[in-house]
């Protein structure tokens, strides 16, 4: 699982997706997006404006969404 973050966006790679599926329902939304269902608020992984980054396993994402804070406190990034 890898992640990068640039400022206040926080691009993951395809093993984040996964693993944060134990956190909510994770819906694949087609064309490699996907959606996390939370009770804190839905996650966007938005793989058209991912940006490639060291360490990455298969495709980066761009997260957005109301539950972004609290899911990277579920999955320990900082």
């Amino acid at each position: 699982m890898a992640f990068k973050i640039d400022g206040d966006k926080v691009f993951v790679d395809s093993d984040f997706i996964r693993d944060s599926a134990k956190h909510g329902k994770l819906e694949h939304m087609g064309f490699g997006e996907f959606t996390l269902k939370t009770t804190h608020g839905d996650v966007e992984f938005d793989r058209m404006r991912g940006v490639p980054f060291e360490g990455q396993q298969g495709r980066s994402h761009l997260l957005y969404g109301d539950g972004v804070g609290w899911l990277k406190e579920q999955m320990g990034l900082k």
